[in-house]
């Protein structure tokens, strides 16, 4: 079993405790965070090792959206090491999500049957 941290029991009471929309991405996002952060202990999070993370991240040819969802992962499970008192404040919480565009618009046609961008 792989030690996420040095801390295997915060990740895994995490998916236990994980009631969301898709725990198969909840999964993926863990998998993607122990490769990319092999050795660390939560304590040795830091912003700044944060912001290093994202930027392979960027280098590996993730979208600013992708690297988000990644990161709102890792915000919720440290979340949750908070709460659960194993680590005093999440590092995260410094750090500024990607801008993301506001959705995807649909061409709707008109009456007049001229395209438009739908809102």
């Amino acid at each position: 079993m792989s030690q996420f941290w040095g801390q295997e029991e915060v990740l895994e009471g995490y998916l236990a405790a994980f009631r969301g929309r898709s725990l198969r991405d909840e999964q993926r996002y863990k998998r993607a965070w122990v490769f990319l952060f092999p050795e660390a202990r939560l304590n040795a999070l830091t912003p700044t090792a944060l912001e290093q993370i994202r930027g392979k991240m960027a280098e590996l040819g993730r979208s600013p959206q992708t690297i988000n969802r990644y990161v709102g992962f890792l915000r919720r499970v440290l979340n949750k090491a908070v709460r659960d008192g194993q680590l005093a404040v999440n590092p995260i919480t410094k750090i500024k999500m990607f801008k993301e565009p506001l959705g995807k618009t649909i061409p709707t046609v008109t009456e007049t049957g001229t395209s438009t961008v739908g809102r």
